[in-house]
């Protein structure tokens, strides 16, 4: 199975585009989105409405154009810059087979292969709050952020970090339920990259990837993960992998014009290409 995997398009047609033109040639088997999917366009509830609307205009083509390309469903996943509450449409397009909502969801595919997905990544400096959580049980809440936003039945509400944080688990609470049934078989997307890897630095080399994650993966060696989030990390690391013992974690990053997006087969990954990186070779 060769896979199609990108994250962070941010509702940016053109890669929407892009993406249709690289499967058109029949070399991808699935398309995996791993998060921030939708557009940050507009203020208070507009931004929600826009987010709503491009996934009428925009998204559900999408999705009808991969499912005549015989590729679909296509799996899925939002990031933190997008709204929680499109998730009942996003559980619509999932019932229609359109797609498959990747959200703490096991996805047999091919290979026998097994994709799940999580969205959460740990509190950011950035207004939108819906997918951010504590990242370890213990860490203390802090304010990240003048103006803290969450959506609630179709409308934005400014939220209060202390109550918003404490009262939900955190990451590391979340994945202690998980239950990975064969981990050798297991693809993991997952929008937060892992700490301190070459796929979380930000422009000035510091890491911002959630150490949870990093545990997990370092605890259950899946066969892989993907990850976005930090956009620039391939730029500044130079790589868009990293291994945590076994498991091969890649970020594809997304900082330029081009789309930043990666093939790669799961059981074969040393024969994996970037569409901006080119080829790349497992040390």
């Amino acid at each position: 199975m060769r896979i199609l995997f990108t994250s962070d398009l941010h509702g940016n047609p053109v890669f929407y585009q892009d993406i249709l033109r690289l499967t058109e040639r029949g070399t991808v088997n699935r398309i995996i989105l791993g998060g921030d999917l939708l557009p940050g366009r507009g203020h208070g509830d507009e931004s929600l409405k826009e987010q709503h609307r491009f996934i009428e205009e925009v998204f559900i083509p999408f999705l009808e154009k991969v499912h005549d390309q015989g590729l679909s469903p296509t799996l899925c996943l939002l990031g933190n810059n997008d709204w929680q509450d499109v998730l009942p449409r996003l559980s619509e397009l999932d019932r229609q087979g359109l797609l498959w909502n990747l959200h703490d969801h096991d996805c047999p595919v091919e290979d026998c292969l097994t994709v799940k997905g999580y969205p959460f990544v740990p509190p950011t400096p950035f207004p939108p709050k819906d997918f951010e959580k504590r990242d370890l049980t213990g860490d203390p809440v802090k304010t990240t952020t003048y103006y803290p936003v969450i959506s609630i039945e179709a409308k934005l509400r400014r939220a209060n970090e202390t109550e918003w944080f404490t009262r939900r688990p955190s990451i590391e609470e979340d994945l202690a339920q998980w239950t990975l049934k064969e981990t050798e078989n297991t693809i993991l997307v997952m929008h937060s990259p892992p700490h301190d890897t070459m796929l979380d630095r930000l422009y000035n080399a510091r890491p911002a990837g959630s150490r949870a994650i990093r545990a997990f993966i370092e605890t259950h060696q899946p066969l892989l993960t993907l990850h976005g989030h930090v956009h620039e990390s391939p730029v500044v690391s130079g790589k868009i992998w990293d291994r945590l013992g076994k498991t091969l974690c890649i970020n594809p990053g997304q900082s330029s014009g081009l789309l930043s997006a990666l093939t790669i087969d799961p059981r074969q990954p040393e024969r994996m290409t970037h569409t901006v990186f080119g080829p790349q070779t497992l040390d």
